[in-house]
């Protein structure tokens, strides 16, 4: 079996490292393997049983680490759209030198 779906959401991962840590995460996978870009299951896990829910499982640590390297980078994006926002807010108010420590606005999670 074939999940286009990874590696399109791999390849739009920024950080090579968080993307090197998801692809050593697929190589140290049972029955996960990736091969020229695809991310294929190997025969056993399809026979049924307990070895489907294994690799069911291990997709899903697989899909779930993707999901929070995606979320780390919009977050670190979003955190920068409203520094910008607060810093030209600022400039505006008459504080030119900005103090930009005071602009930095976190977003929980």
């Amino acid at each position: 079996l074939k999940f286009p779906s990874i590696p399109t959401q791999l390849g739009m991962i920024e950080c090579e490292s968080d993307r090197a840590d998801i692809l050593n995460t697929i190589d140290e996978t049972a029955d996960v393997s990736m091969v020229d870009g695809e991310v294929l299951i190997s025969g056993p896990p399809l026979e049924g049983g307990d070895g489907w829910m294994t690799c069911k499982e291990n997709l899903d640590r697989i899909l779930g680490l993707i999901a929070h390297v995606q979320m780390k980078e919009a977050t670190t994006v979003f955190e920068l759209a409203l520094w910008k926002e607060k810093m030209m807010e600022d400039s505006v108010i008459g504080d030119r030198n900005g103090n930009r420590e005071a602009c930095r606005i976190d977003v929980p999670g």
